[in-house]
């Protein structure tokens, strides 16, 4: 991107700050420290609990004094005001539905589109019920709903026809379409799903629904009270009764305590197993190309993942480069050997490399397809965000989201797609 145009284009981010996002900042940092607050609530006394498992079996008064800890914020927070209506407000997108269309439009005639869902402000509870009797506090709790966004299906097809991923559900957090330095093209923030992942839900339903109770029954039954863990089991049994609660609510506790902590601790594990699963989370970026092509050639990552795309041998061919080191951790399919050789120069791959330092991606995969590139960027983080659940928004926000835009539309003037060599 050109100095000049890059500086027009700050520009017209500075005045869209100051007229659509500073008079609406207070209002929106003010539901964030709301949400926050709601979170520290449900944080602090998880953390407790399981800090006082880790120091129960070393540290006994330690360990109980955070299993005290656990108990008087478990109950306190009960008496804690939290907003209903800011916190369970999804505050990015009730900042993009009310912003971002305008923020696209900095860089000229783009639009924006949320990306599976569709959420709409119905109302209050208090309009919409038919109840008289409903409660003050409950009259005035926003009502949304959530449709699916009619645009979502094509984008499944779309992306499915490529041939990139090992995709069982495609999600979309934002969709970006329009014309920029007379290149039609589209960008998807988005998260492929591949089968493996999807069993995930299930057995973490397993998981939290039976396996914590299963196991505590199981330890008891084979070692009884032989090992640390129901040793520390029926210590704290002890130690609930010492409080003065009857035998038999020291139980009840304990086990509740026991179940919470084991699902907390297998929750750990999922979030650990979640990225050795395999799956895409970042840009799949759609540009009209310059030359004209009928087959379908595919560029895929060497990564176990990438290994794992089905590929139709009965379609697709490998294309064997010259390029030793692109070869190592790329592997070329295409419907036509001579077209994949005349679309994928030396030039695009030297190209191709400098974009996936640029974005510090793990991989990048490319199709090109219908006349069109279509270039897929793992980038394993959520992009175009207008709120941070860690931070309130500001100046830096927007200008984070800014580059991000411009980084993308920058391929157009890397790869040379808006002049007639391209690539």
């Amino acid at each position: 991107m050109e100095l000049s145009v890059y500086m027009d284009l700050q520009r017209k981010l500075s005045n869209f700050y100051i007229k659509r996002v500073q008079p609406n900042l207070a209002r929106y940092n003010e539901i964030h420290k709301e949400q926050g607050k709601a979170r520290l609530l449900f944080f602090i006394p998880f953390v407790s609990l399981l800090l006082s498992f880790i120091c129960l079996p070393v540290a006994q008064l330690l360990g109980f004094i955070f299993l005290l800890f656990f108990f008087i914020t478990f109950f306190a927070s009960f008496f804690f005001k939290v907003d209903k209506n800011k916190e369970q407000m999804d505050l990015d997108n009730e900042m993009k539905s009310e912003l971002m269309e305008d923020f696209v439009q900095i860089f000229g005639d783009l639009h924006w589109q949320p990306g599976t869902f569709i959420t709409k402000k119905l109302g209050t509870a208090g309009e919409l019920s038919p109840l008289p009797n409903l409660p003050e506090r409950k009259k005035n709790e926003i009502v949304y709903s959530s449709v699916l966004n009619p645009a979502y299906y094509k984008n499944v097809e779309k992306v499915k026809s490529l041939n990139l991923f090992n995709m069982a559900i495609l999600t979309i957090d934002d969709s970006i379409n329009g014309t920029y330095q007379n290149v039609p093209f589209s960008i998807l923030e988005a998260m492929t799903i591949s089968t493996a992942k999807l069993i995930i839900p299930i057995l973490a339903f397993i998981l939290f629904s039976m396996l914590p109770l299963a196991i505590i029954i199981a330890l008891v039954l084979i070692f009884g009270g032989h090992i640390i863990f129901i040793s520390l089991y029926y210590t704290m049994i002890n130690f609930i009764a010492s409080l003065g609660v009857p035998k038999t609510g020291a139980v009840i506790i304990t086990a509740a305590v026991f179940v919470l902590a084991i699902k907390f601790v297998i929750q750990l594990i999922i979030n650990l197993i979640k990225p050795l699963m395999g799956y895409f989370r970042g840009v799949i970026v759609e540009f009209a190309m310059n030359k004209n092509f009928e087959g379908h050639t595919i560029i895929l990552d060497n990564s176990g993942d990438g290994r794992k795309v089905r590929i139709d041998k009965r379609k697709f061919e490998e294309v064997k480069l010259e390029d030793v080191e692109f070869a190592k951790n790329y592997t070329v399919y295409s419907t036509n050997q001579i077209e994949a050789r005349y679309l994928i120069t030396t030039a695009f791959i030297d190209r191709l490399k400098n974009l996936k330092t640029k974005f510090k991606s793990k991989y990048i995969r490319v199709a090109f397809k219908d006349d069109k590139i279509v270039i897929a960027i793992h980038t394993n983080r959520d992009m175009f965000k207008m709120a941070d659940m860690f931070k309130e928004s500001g100046k830096e926000t927007f200008m984070a989201l800014f580059d991000e835009i411009s980084s993308v539309l920058d391929f157009i003037d890397q790869l040379k797609l808006n002049s007639k060599l391209g690539l």
